[in-house]
């Protein structure tokens, strides 16, 4: 799996699971600022989604520099990222069901790696 790809599929899982965050949060206080919290969600997730996706390869392998809070730097390229296993196959599982039937299915050994 390309890692632009990758990194798609990671952010449609973390807006997927922001909807799972918005129903928990909206149970104790529906109403105390829940629409300016959805906003703010949601618009988040949508700028994620769609500087992904407009990066090319060149753009996703090159490096950072940041400050931790701690005030110390850091450097990281927007590709550095690896997802827990069992995250990742679990927002394939949902939203790819065919991965799981075979139907679609990249060759065996491009599969290992996904």
């Amino acid at each position: 799996m390309c890692t632009s790809t990758l990194l798609l599929k990671l952010f449609r899982h973390k807006a997927r699971a922001d909807d799972e965050l918005l129903a928990c949060v909206a149970q104790p206080d529906a109403d105390r600022h829940s629409a300016e919290r959805h906003a703010a969600i949601r618009q988040t997730d949508g700028w994620h989604l769609a500087h992904i996706g407009s990066l090319d390869d060149a753009a996703l392998v090159q490096m950072l520099g940041f400050n931790f809070t701690d005030g110390s730097a850091g450097v990281l390229s927007q590709a550095g990222i690896t997802p827990p296993r069992d995250l990742l196959t679990g927002h394939l599982h949902l939203t790819e069901p065919g991965r799981r039937e075979g139907v679609g299915a990249a060759p065996a050994t491009a599969q290992a790696v996904a």
